[in-house]
């Protein structure tokens, strides 16, 4: 029997495997995002209810490939040019998604991540063996993420004070790892790198 988890991926595959092409056309941008319980799930602190990895992180991004290529098939018939890439983030995996442009969206989403020039993505053995990852080109970037004082919040937004100091050490050490501050709307802020995302595509 195929398993559960595996069956509900190749689902959300099959779900969005077409491009809405006349939705594409009226908005000018699309994305699918990986919308399978449970990692689409999340907790306070943005993390996975459960981890994805192993053979479901490998579906996934089969998935991811999949559902680009199909995508590329229906937006090479529209003769226009497009923004399509993968965004496969590293460490919070179920965040992954397949976005594409057109028109004046196109350039929209150049300056999303920060760009990092360290890493191989294919040494990765979770990726190595997977169908179709080495006809990409995968360019290493930071995801980063603006956090403000209020983001902190108080003990009363939470149902206990042990609840509140697990958040506040977390928040603490996020604002522990900033690289750089800044006033925003008169709150402190901090920006961090939250992740390393590897922007894939072809051509």
């Amino acid at each position: 029997m195929k398993d559960t988890y595996i069956k509900a991926i190749e689902e959300w595959v099959q779900r969005n495997e077409k491009l809405d092409v006349d939705a594409l056309q009226r908005n000018h941008s699309d994305y699918v995002k990986f919308w399978v319980q449970p990692w689409s799930n999340l907790r306070m602190d943005d993390s996975a209810v459960m981890p994805l990895d192993g053979a479901y992180k490998a579906a996934m991004v089969y998935g991811l490939i999949h559902i680009y290529t199909a995508w590329q098939e229906a937006l090479e018939k529209c003769g226009e040019p497009y923004y399509l890439k993968i965004w496969l983030f590293e460490n919070d995996v179920a965040r992954s998604q397949v976005v594409c442009a057109i028109r004046d969206r196109l350039h929209f989403y150049d300056g999303t991540f920060e760009p990092n020039a360290t890493g191989n993505f294919c040494s990765d053995s979770d990726y190595a063996g997977i169908v179709g990852v080495s006809s990409f080109e995968w360019m290493p970037c930071f995801a980063l993420h603006v956090y403000c004082s209020d983001d902190l919040g108080e003990v009363s937004d939470f149902e206990s004070e042990a609840a509140y100091q697990a958040h506040k050490d977390w928040f603490e050490s996020q604002q522990r790892n900033a690289i750089s501050t800044s006033i925003i709307g008169g709150k402190e802020c901090f920006t961090i790198r939250k992740d390393v995302v590897w922007v894939g595509g072809k051509g």
